[in-house]
């Protein structure tokens, strides 16, 4: 009889310390599991950071790889400069500055030119 409670009595005892440390072991493994969880979303959400960015670079040389330039994006604003017309937030604009020798009609004759001004596109006889 001795010898059962001496058998018994460690084993109890030992029982719920092995319980706790197996809760410690789990609860850090969750803690490192969510850590890489975390991380794991973190990368995820800068590599779809970057697969915009590369679309973007993709769309904007898209727009170069022909030679022509169709459209140009700028702050919002659209700057057509395919030499048909300078468009900037709807509006047609001239400035002294800029020089629109290659603005033409759609006939492409070359004796109309188009002039661009504030109100709007105007024919101009050469």
């Amino acid at each position: 009889p001795d010898n059962g409670r001496t058998l018994n009595h460690p084993v109890g005892s030992a029982g719920p310390a092995c319980a706790s440390h197996f809760l410690r072991v789990s609860s850090h493994f969750l803690r490192v599991s969510s850590h890489f969880l975390r991380v794991s979303s973190h990368f995820l959400r800068v590599s779809s950071h970057f697969l915009r960015v590369s679309s973007h670079f993709l769309r904007v040389s898209s727009h170069f790889l022909s030679g022509d330039v169709h459209f140009l994006r700028v702050d919002g604003h659209f700057l057509r400069v395919d030499g048909h017309f300078l468009c900037v937030d709807g509006h047609f604009l001239r400035s002294s500055t800029w020089l629109l020798s290659g603005l033409r009609s759609a006939d492409s004759t070359g004796r109309e030119r188009v002039r661009c001004t504030e109100q709007g596109l105007y024919r101009q006889s050469q």
